[in-house]
């Protein structure tokens, strides 16, 4: 928790995920993670974050955009709670605003 927030709010407004955003770096952490990333995949091109909240259960093909986003590899539904893998194809944009969710 204490690695947590460093990251999302370690200098002021801008955490270290803010300042690795939309560079090769965004990718080499979520691969750290366990996320699967493929090449060419942009993450945060416009500087906003991109949230994984399982990265481990993420698969990104080549080509892939996401902007200003989340990532969600979880259900709660009616107290139902259960993790699923969650695959972005090949070339799909993900941008401003939107929910990605494993079903």
């Amino acid at each position: 928790m204490s690695l947590s927030s460093i990251l999302s709010k370690g200098f002021g407004n801008l955490g270290v995920l803010d300042l690795l955003t939309g560079t090769v770096f965004i990718a080499w952490y979520y691969r750290a993670l366990g996320a699967k990333v493929g090449k060419n995949v942009s993450l945060g091109a416009s500087g906003h974050t991109v949230l994984m909240t399982e990265p481990d259960l993420v698969e990104l093909g080549n080509n892939a955009s996401l902007d200003q986003c989340s990532v969600v590899a979880h259900i709660n539904s009616r107290g139902h709670f259960s993790l699923n893998r969650l695959v972005i194809g090949n070339g799909y944009a993900v941008s401003t605003f939107t929910v990605r969710m494993a079903y």
